[in-house]
């Protein structure tokens, strides 16, 4: 039996303009990382991922301050890998048993709707998530609460609005290649060397 979805103009020009996008940060970041990278640091398997703490469904009390938020990066070239295996690796090194919420590269607004629930949570914006910086430093209560992890190039001017805001340098950090925001900015942290792209979720779990 042969199933046939019908799709609304609207919605076929959604699904277009979200393929574009993801083609356009392919060609402009896939030469920039190194193709000999692992893709985890110190997980050995997708298994292991998988079967760790995965995306948390439900709030944190107090206002949020023992939440983060993770708005992620790209998930569907063969060298990503998917939301909830992200949120595990950020989870790998937390502390103080705090949840973790992982969102979409494009799910900027539900970031923001969990924000204005949780509005002491600490969000962190990774890689192609970091194109939405300037968007979520406009409408976190505490900018010292938002951490920029290896911005994609084209990010940079959205990065620079929350620095307009007054993130720390400290909070933004640049990754080891020009495709994870190496040399973007001048006084920002550094992922330490021996972190792939994706280890550097590892490492801010457990700096924040």
């Amino acid at each position: 039996m042969s199933l046939k979805i019908i799709l609304t103009e609207s919605q076929l020009k959604k699904i277009m303009k979200k393929i574009l996008t993801e083609d356009e940060v392919d060609k402009e970041t896939e030469s920039n990382f190194d193709s000999n990278e692992p893709k985890f640091h110190s997980l050995e398997t997708m298994d292991d991922i998988d079967d760790n703490n995965q995306t948390d469904k439900t709030s944190n009390t107090e206002n949020g301050s023992n939440l983060v938020l993770l708005l992620c990066g790209l998930e569907h070239r063969a060298t990503d890998i998917p939301k909830d295996s992200q949120v595990a690796l950020l989870k790998k090194n937390l502390t103080g048993g705090r949840k973790v919420i992982g969102f979409h590269h494009w799910e900027s607004d539900s970031l923001l709707e969990e924000l204005s629930k949780n509005p002491n949570a600490k969000v962190v914006l990774f890689s192609m998530g970091t194109g939405h910086t300037s968007k979520i430093a406009n409408d976190i209560k505490n900018i010292k609460n938002l951490y920029v992890l290896e911005p994609y190039p084209k990010a940079k001017s959205s990065i620079e609005g929350a620095i307009k805001k007054n993130i720390p340098l400290d909070n933004i950090i640049l990754g080891n290649s020009p495709g994870a925001g190496a040399g973007m900015f001048q006084g920002a942290s550094k992922t330490p060397k021996g972190y792939s792209h994706f280890g550097s979720l590892e490492y801010i779990g457990g700096i924040i």
